[in-house]
Order: structure tokens, then C-alpha cells, then sequence
């Protein structure tokens, strides 16, 4: 459900780049050509509500997770365009439109043009919590192991906080889901003597040991 999520905003963010760049410029030369008091007409922008022509890109893999590990996601990515005229120039470009699907699936930071910026929506989520991890955790395996989930959603928010007085990259709900599979598949939970080897691998993921805190847990 993530991947198809992900891949839809995606396609929606590479449909608004496209459209803009490579149909902006060309309204603009044609807002000043026009004489002044003159209304443009339906046919020059096409029949509202009739589909454009689409434009199909080859289909290519994505990474959309940090090393070393590896989440892939194929995507197929087809175009609407608002004018068939536009086509050539878009197969010129083939390059800078699959350069951007890479920018905005991948997790390097990188400075976007503001032009393309402006026309973003940007959505800033709040920070998990103990109670969230456990909510997505009873969702996905069923709320009769309640407790374990909340014991393991307890060492996350400890390293979360480690990882961000360290300035090292925080544990998120792909690894706070890879432990319960691994306690689920060895049968252990966070009293067991091999739970620091496990959070090591699977939570911290660093060389250097983390500096754990109490964490209050939640009611």
C-alpha cells in the first residue's frame, strides 16, 4: 500500500514538472503574441474535460530506501499532456523527466528549482510516538501481542532519541517492523539476552554503541 501510494504521488508530482516545463514557456510566448482584448480560444487549449494524449515512459526501478538495505519499487509512468504539439520536445527530454522521478524517490537531499517548488504542496507530518508504532504494529499483526509491541515500540523511542543526539539517521516504522518480525520469528522479546544484539542490527544500525535514555512509556 506504501509503494502504491508513493508511486501515485509521484506520478502526480513528475505530471505537474512535465507540465510546466515543458507547456509553461510556450503559453507565455503565446500570452504575449496574442493581441491585447482578443480571448483565447477552447480549440488552442484543447476540449475541457477531454482526455490529452499520453505519453508513455519506459519502465525503469527506483530505490526508495537508505542503505544497505534495499526497497524497489518499478514504476510505469504514463503522461497526460495538455497538447499533443508538446510531444517531440518531451521525448528530446526523456533524460531530465526520469532524472527528476530519481530525485523525488530517493532520500538525498538535493536543491529543487523554486520555480518547480512553488507549484508543491508541502506536508509536514508529526513526529511518531509510542502509541503510534503500536497502533500501526496491532494493524498489521493483530492486537493479541499488544504487549510485546509496545515493548518494542518503547526501545524504538530510545533510539530515535540515541539516534537524534547523535545526529545519526532515526529509526522509523520499517525498522520498528523488521524487529517484531525478528522477536516473532525467534520467539523473544525485549528482556531476552539477545535483544541488544537485535536492536543493534536492526534499530541503531551504527558502529559506535548508543547512549540510551529512559523513555516514559505511554498510556
Amino acid at each position: 500500500m506504501i509503494l502504491i501510494a508513493g508511486g501515485t504521488l509521484v506520478l502526480g508530482l513528475i505530471g505537474t514538472f512535465a507540465y510546466f516545463k515543458f507547456s509553461g514557456h510556450k503559453e507565455e510566448a503565446s500570452a504575449e503574441a496574442a493581441p491585447h482584448g482578443k480571448e483565447e480560444t477552447s480549440k488552442e487549449h484543447g476540449n475541457v474535460g477531454v482526455p490529452g494524449a499520453m505519453f508513455d515512459l519506459d519502465p525503469f526501478i527506483v530505490n526508495l530506501s537508505d542503505v544497505p538495505e534495499s526497497r524497489y519499487l518499478k514504476l510505469t509512468v504514463k503522461l497526460e499532456l495538455d497538447r499533443p504539439d508538446i510531444a517531440a520536445e518531451l521525448s528530446a527530454r526523456i533524460p531530465q523527466v526520469r532524472d527528476t522521478i530519481l530525485i523525488l524517490t530517493t532520500n538525498g537531499e538535493r536543491e529543487l528549482p523554486q520555480a518547480f517548488l512553488r507549484r508543491c504542496v508541502a506536508l509536514t507530518l508529526d513526529a511518531p510516538t509510542e502509541d503510534w508504532f503500536v497502533s500501526i504494529a496491532n494493524q498489521k499483526f493483530g492486537a493479541d501481542a499488544d504487549s510485546l509491541h509496545r515493548e518494542v515500540a518503547r526501545e524504538v523511542m530510545r533510539h530515535r532519541a540515541a539516534a537524534k543526539k547523535a545526529r545519526f539517521r532515526q529509526p522509523s516504522t520499517s525498522e520498528y517492523l523488521d524487529a517484531l518480525d525478528v522477536c516473532r520469528d525467534l520467539g523473544i522479546d525485549t528482556s531476552s539476552s539477545v535483544w541488544t544484539d537485535v536492536a543493534r542490527s536492526v534499530l541503531w544500525k551504527n558502529d559506535r554503541p548508543p547512549e540510551l535514555e529512559t523513555v516514559a512509556s505511554q498510556s
